[in-house]
């Protein structure tokens, strides 16, 4: 068996700030439907932070192997 090989990797960080940590996990959820195990992607790690103005974001860093 052939091992996989990376083809791209990118950390995506959401440009939608959103007023609770909730629905900037929802946000996630949706990069992470966009971008499927079953078409090579994989997670690396994905998380929500809290930005100093008091909003969060998605943050995800995955990569495309074929």
């Amino acid at each position: 068996m052939m091992a996989k090989r990376e083809v791209y990797r990118e950390v995506f960080i959401s440009p939608f700030e959103k007023d609770t940590e909730g629905e900037a996990l929802n946000v996630l959820q949706s990069i992470r439907s966009c971008h499927p195990s079953m078409y090579g992607w994989e997670e690396i790690r994905g998380f929500v932070e809290k930005l100093p103005n008091g909003k969060y974001r998605a943050v995800r860093e995955h990569a495309k192997y074929e």
